[in-house]
């Protein structure tokens, strides 16, 4: 009897207070990069005016935003994610869309950006 081998495709989505990544192939082309010399604040907290900050630590770390403001993450080496009340993450070879948490006012029957 022969064996069926399934490859699962293994999601890993990071975290970093109100912001989420996750892990997905994006194309680029088109789209603006922001990053400056491998290190880019990706947030500025509303409420804190900490900042969430991604620096390259080896290989490089470029940030990408669309004209509908969705940014993209690409990694190629390691790359650090800082914020003061925050745990530091790592970043390895890889792309990452940036996604922010939103709440749901139903009173106002509206959706907005939770403040960090």
């Amino acid at each position: 009897m022969e064996r069926l081998l399934i490859k699962y495709k293994i999601m890993k989505n990071l975290r970093h207070g109100d912001i989420a990544f996750i892990k997905e192939e994006v194309d680029t082309k088109g789209m603006k990069k922001i990053s400056k010399k491998n290190s880019c604040v990706l947030a500025e907290g509303e409420a804190t005016n900490h900042f969430h900050t991604i620096t390259a630590v080896k290989g490089t770390c470029d940030v990408y935003q669309d004209k509908n403001g969705m940014m993209v993450v690409k990694v190629d080496g390691r790359a650090l994610l800082t914020h003061p009340e925050h745990k530091t993450l790592e970043f390895t070879t890889g792309t990452w869309k940036i996604d922010r948490e939103q709440e749901f006012d139903y009173f106002a029957k509206a959706k907005r950006q939770v403040l960090d």
